[in-house]
């Protein structure tokens, strides 16, 4: 299943997993605002989720680039992402996680 995901994630922009509409089965995908708060989880693995429009606003560039990784998490089988810090307005890094399977998921989602 690892070298699948990774697979995945390599391909991102090309899966219909990474379309800018939010899928019904994304929408439980838990967003951690801080690693530290996934200490419990099982790490998937990291991806950049790049937009094809980098001349939206900062704010819908963020939501764009927001509901791709929620996608792409459901496609992995992760039930939660941590955004991580960029420099680039086009592109975010994401970690994805499971965190369902654990007692002690350390957040509590949105």
């Amino acid at each position: 299943m690892r070298s699948e995901a990774l697979i995945l994630i390599a391909f991102c922009g090309g899966l219909a997993a990474c379309a800018e509409k939010l899928l019904p089965e994304s929408e439980n995908i838990n967003v951690l605002q801080d690693t530290s708060l996934a200490r419990h989880c099982a790490h998937l693995g990291n991806t950049f989720i790049q937009s094809k429009n980098p001349a939206m606003n900062n704010e819908r560039q963020s939501e764009t680039l927001l509901i791709k990784a929620k996608n792409l998490a459901y496609e992995l089988g992760a039930d939660t992402i941590v955004p991580m810090p960029t420099t680039f307005k086009d592109r975010q890094p994401f970690r994805f996680y499971i965190c369902a399977r654990n007692d002690n998921n350390g957040g509590d989602g949105n």
